[in-house]
């Protein structure tokens, strides 16, 4: 079941072959109930997105998808680990920049958040 669900990750990082130049640090562990799946991934333009992936029993409970510069500082950070007073999406929701500037998100799956990177990459 996991295994599927870590294929099925990576071959959606495949599909943005345009974007990504290669998928690092990659690790899975199993703790108990849950699958734990990180990954690095370095971008067209020098920046490279964070992935962590929490799966129980099969079900995504959380996820972060952090986009980070050249100098590992935050562009944009997805997640849903927490509630966000405020936020009509929540717990989903994104960082600005900053993690203290969180809005609200509709991009909740890896393919959505690609599209969002591959478009400000492309569009540079």
């Amino acid at each position: 079941m996991y295994t599927k669900l870590i294929i099925d990750t990576l071959e959606t990082l495949n599909t943005f072959d345009q974007i990504v130049v290669q998928i690092d640090q990659i690790s899975s562990e199993l703790r108990g109930r849950y699958m734990i799946f990180k990954a690095r991934v370095l971008l067209l333009d020098g920046t490279n997105l964070r992935i962590y992936r929490a799966w129980k029993d099969g079900l995504e409970v959380v996820y972060n998808y952090y986009w980070l510069d050249q100098n590992n500082q935050l562009i944009i950070g997805w997640d849903n680990s927490h509630e966000v007073k405020g936020i009509s999406t929540s717990p989903h929701h994104k960082h600005m920049g900053k993690q203290n500037i969180r809005v609200a998100s509709d991009e909740i799956t890896l393919a959505n958040i690609l599209n969002v990177i591959r478009d400000k990459i492309l569009k540079s």
